[in-house]
């Protein structure tokens, strides 16, 4: 692999040498480029780009993002130029021109822009969503623009490039709070037209099921016997929705709940011990019904500095376990608090307990706020291979396995294999998780870089909001 990754960058400086050679041996000659809408209007040039090819060659001589209209390019003359106009990567239009030993001017006329509104609806396509969020994106999914519904579901009108090529389109995702809705595409927009777009998501205003929430200390589920719970529902602006005591089942019941994201706050006879229950973010749309709140170890709490998302690197060791690789395992362990950086270690559950050695030095090292301990499932099985409950049932015992060995119970998971689905994220949120450690390999299927960079996006769908 170095070899391959040295040979790339010497051949990429190789191929600049020969460009920069090749366009020093010839004259350059400037082409000011002016756009321009049919109707005559000269165009806004923001989020416009220029795309230019050179003779027959397919591949583009340069691109330009416009920073005036009219602007300049220089290329090498006495050369037949093609150039393409493109705004927030929606194709305008091309003209050709060629270019002898004197500067040239050309105007491209692209068509007008096309509006567009959005009118975004609950399941049944009648109620209206209203203070659902809209993002307007481009073909290459970066943000043009957003919105808020009113309470007409309705956005604010858009007026962007129309739509001529095929294969151009707009993309609006919508979201509710936090809450991913839908992606809707393709979008055309037809030059100089007004459109309304009605957008129906997959979601009942009211989740009319009942919607169960559980509490335990470790691997002790919460019931009435225990004291007086109350758990209390919150909206994003902090204000009670709603909230059930916890009954001697240990189940604190709730119905007819609004779609939307909510706080879950734990009120109890134990005041001492409020602290110690997280403020959890839940969502309801209809998909889950059962959610699980564990209590924090006092452990937990003192840690000064937690392990949450940074601008900063994670060093993680996956697979610890009894007996296996000991002393390579604890010598990683030791190095690291001896440089003193912060190692995140990844313990199957089924796996730990047993050897005393390898506990006594993760407790130690915990203990001096050297690791972090992380869920890596129960028996490091791949959990894509399970349905939904056998994966719920190895994260929540490995959890109680740790808070049994340990004393903590841990909010990050590492995927055993790297391998995990919307059920496994879907669990891991109302299991209290707050992270998920994984990574991609280059392997054949993403040997180019922007393969990865797609990876990332579709794993970002799955991501914690």
């Amino acid at each position: 692999m170095n070899k391959v990754i040295i040979f790339s960058i010497i051949f990429s400086v190789l191929l600049s040498v020969n460009y920069v050679d090749s366009a020093l041996a010839e004259e350059s000659e400037t082409i000011e480029v002016e756009i321009k809408y049919t109707n005559g209007d000269r165009a806004d040039f923001n989020g416009m780009k220029l795309i230019v090819y050179q003779d027959f060659n397919k591949e583009p001589l340069l691109e330009k993002n416009m920073s005036s209209n009219p602007d300049v390019i220089t290329v090498p003359e006495n050369h037949r130029y093609k150039i393409e106009v493109y705004t927030n990567g929606i194709f305008g239009d091309v003209e050709y021109i060629q270019l002898g030993n004197t500067s040239k001017k050309v105007v491209i006329s692209i068509p007008i822009s096309g509006g567009i509104q959005f009118e975004v609806f609950y399941k049944n396509g009648e109620t209206p969503i209203e203070g659902a969020t809209l993002i307007l994106k481009s073909p290459d999914n970066s943000e043009l623009a957003r919105d808020v519904t009113n309470d007409l579901g309705e956005t604010t009108r858009y007026w962007i490039q129309s739509t001529t090529k095929e294969g151009d389109y707009y993309i609006a995702d919508v979201y509710l709070d936090e809450i991913f809705l839908t992606s809707y595409f393709p979008i055309k927009v037809q030059s100089g037209l007004a459109v309304d777009q009605k957008i129906v998501t997959n979601i009942s205003e009211i989740v009319e099921d009942l919607i169960t929430i559980n509490l335990f200390d470790g691997s002790k589920k919460i019931t009435s016997k225990d004291g007086d719970y109350q758990v209390v529902l919150l909206d994003k602006n902090q204000n009670q929705v709603a909230s059930s005591n916890l009954s001697f089942r240990g189940d604190a019941q709730f119905s007819n709940l609004k779609t939307g994201a909510y706080t879950v706050k734990i009120n109890s006879d134990k005041k001492i011990d409020d602290k110690l229950w997280p403020q959890n973010n839940i969502q309801i749309i209809g998909d889950s019904n059962k959610f699980s709140i564990f209590k924090n170890s006092e452990q937990v709490l003192k840690k000064e500095k937690p392990f949450y998302s940074c601008n900063c690197i994670s060093f993680r060791l996956d697979d610890v376990q009894d007996y296996w690789l000991a002393d390579a395992q604890i010598e990683i362990i030791n190095l690291f608090a001896e440089k003193k950086i912060p190692l995140s270690v990844g313990v199957i559950g089924n796996l730990i307990g047993g050897d005393e050695r390898i506990v006594s030095v993760l407790k130690e090292n915990l203990a001096n706020n050297n690791i972090e301990i992380v869920n890596h499932s129960w028996n490091n099985d791949a959990l894509t291979n399970f349905d939904e409950k056998i994966q719920e049932d190895n994260i929540v015992m490995t959890n109680n396995k740790i808070f049994e060995v340990f004393g903590v119970t841990p909010k990050a998971f590492i995927p055993p294999q790297n391998l995990y689905n919307e059920n496994t994220v879907n669990i891991l949120k109302r299991n209290g998780f707050t992270h998920i450690n994984s990574h991609i390999d280059r392997d054949a299927k993403t040997q180019n870089i922007d393969d990865i960079f797609l990876m990332f996006q579709q794993l970002q769908k799955l991501a914690f909001c």
